[in-house]
């Protein structure tokens, strides 16, 4: 069990505490699973290493062929926002832990403005 000091109390101040049990009671609103994915399901958000295959830009987004270590599959992770920081991020060979929006589109798999993770939740 870890002790209250007095540095938290502001913060349980702010979140209306007064009672262990008001503690105990508060829900997180969101909660995000970083953890790595073990299925490929469309519409879902997958967390996977990648190793960048190669880049090119078609109609001003970055598509980045990517090889999903974790599956063996190739997919295209396509980023509709870029900045320089994508090119320099996504070189040939370099490899990355993402997180990103499965889709299927014609037979083929996209992950949708994937994000690069420090690590997995787990």
């Amino acid at each position: 069990m870890v002790p209250l000091e007095e540095s938290d109390l502001p913060l349980l101040k702010k979140l209306k505490v007064k009672t262990l049990l008001d503690l105990a009671l508060i829900m997180p609103t969101s909660y995000d699973d970083n953890t790595l994915s073990r299925k490929i399901l469309d519409g879902e958000n997958i967390v996977v290493f990648i190793k960048v295959i190669s880049t090119k830009v078609v109609n001003s987004k970055l598509h980045a062929e990517i090889l999903l270590k974790g599956f063996n599959i190739y997919a295209t992770a396509v980023f509709f926002r870029t900045t320089p920081y994508h090119f320099k991020t996504f070189r040939a060979n370099s490899e990355h832990l993402i997180k990103g929006k499965v889709s299927f589109y014609n037979n083929y798999l996209y992950i949708l403005q994937p994000k690069v993770m420090k690590d997995t939740g787990g």
